[in-house]
């Protein structure tokens, strides 16, 4: 039992740790990669915070991923660290917008939303992971 606390701590804090360096790099991969100068500005924005989100999901994956099991296993966990990670950067992006009245188009709305992408891409794989190690 102890074992499994200590192995969703560890996990829980290199994910938070590598989700959000990976959404950092998501972050610029989007700026130097994808952006065109013809893309209109919301276009380019959500083209920016999906790449935070795509970024933040597999750094998250990384710290759930296990090695000695099959990709069937690991499978859901990166669906879930993606999806954690999407709605963590939409939702960090608009909360930056209510609480501090930063508008979309701010650089700071995206830094909100680059945390937020790493700590939500932990949230899924730790609940169903927590799940399945205290059901044995």
């Amino acid at each position: 039992m102890l074992e499994s606390i200590f192995s969703l701590t560890v996990r829980v804090s290199v994910g938070v740790v590598t989700g959000g360096v990976a959404a950092m790099a998501g972050y610029f991969i989007g700026w130097f990669f994808l952006l065109q100068p013809s893309m209109s500005l919301t276009v380019s924005y959500v083209v920016l915070t999906t790449c935070v989100g795509v970024g933040g999901g597999l750094g998250g994956f990384a710290a759930w991923v296990r090695l000695d099991e099959s990709v069937a296993t690991n499978l859901p966990a990166l669906g879930l660290s993606l999806l954690g990670a999407l709605v963590g950067a939409w939702a960090g992006l608009y909360y930056s917008h209510e609480v501090f009245d930063v508008a979309f188009r701010s650089t700071n709305a995206l830094l909100t939303a680059m945390p937020a992408a790493g700590i939500a891409s932990n949230v899924p794989p730790l609940i169903a992971f927590s799940l399945r190690e205290f059901r044995r």
